[in-house]
């Protein structure tokens, strides 16, 4: 019943938070709903996109909130909203995919230093014995998914460094254009699976705590033209932001 209570409490205070938001992107209603400049309402829907991500980043940077929101068992979010011609939908949901792309380009054997060394062999056995029992279990050929992988890791120029993310799959579009090189190769005929499984953020941090990531999306309507963001928020200490941003309009 607690539960309940908190994930309602939650619902209401994004309503109340978008609500806002969109009175505060609007000078007036009338200005936006008349606006007829599709670059114009293209560079507002941009706006209020931009405003919603800042929103939610202050919303979820509450850990107690946070922490409350992700013990619950209801832990998607939709929020539709209607404010005069402006249909609106906010989605809301924990990132939880299974594995780090990145961790197939581990190579531990020209790292000088002992201790990273081990960090990273041992991190690669881990990463190697469930990805190879993942792929096993769902009858898909890991084989050839290192093959067209090492293709793009070739292409790209990408390796996996222990300091930083550069050189690295940061995106999900990078991670999709895999799935349907490897798609094409295969005989695969649903790659769903590997879709909602294959990502680019480790569950854990350096320190064994777990990674606090939410993905997003906004769905919304303005002057017959449809706008479609997602994105995914970095709610860690130290690199808060937005990543993975995709923005679409028709």
């Amino acid at each position: 019943m607690q539960k309940k209570s908190i994930v309602l409490l939650i619902t209401i205070l994004f309503i109340t938070t978008i609500s806002a938001l969109i009175l505060k992107n609007l000078k007036s209603s009338e200005d936006y709903i008349s606006a007829s400049n599709k670059e114009y309402t293209y560079a507002q829907a941009l706006l209020l996109v931009k405003n919603a991500q800042n929103e939610l980043l202050g919303f979820f940077s509450n850990e107690e909130l946070y922490d409350n929101y992700i013990s619950s068992k209801d832990t998607e979010l939709s929020v539709p909203l209607n404010f005069k011609d402006i249909n609106f939908i906010l989605e809301v949901k924990p990132y939880k995919k299974e594995f780090n792309i990145n961790h197939f380009f581990i190579r531990y054997e020209d790292e000088k230093d002992v201790s990273k060394r081990k960090k990273l062999k041992k991190k690669r056995d881990n990463f190697n014995v469930k990805i190879e029992e993942f792929f096993l279990e769902n009858h898909i050929d890991i084989y050839l998914f290192r093959e067209v992988l090492d293709e793009y890791k070739f292409k790209n120029k990408l390796k996996y460094n222990i300091s930083d993310n550069k050189n690295q799959i940061r995106s999900s579009k990078q991670i999709n254009t895999i799935i349907r090189a490897f798609k094409k190769k295969s005989n695969i005929l649903d790659t769903n699976i590997l879709e909602n499984e294959l990502g680019f953020f480790d569950k854990k941090d350096k320190d064994d705590k777990k990674n606090r990531y939410l993905t997003c999306s906004l769905n919304f309507e303005i002057n017959n033209h449809r706008y479609f963001a997602k994105f995914i928020l970095n709610l860690n200490k130290n690199k808060t932001g937005v990543e993975d941003f995709e923005f679409t309009f028709k």
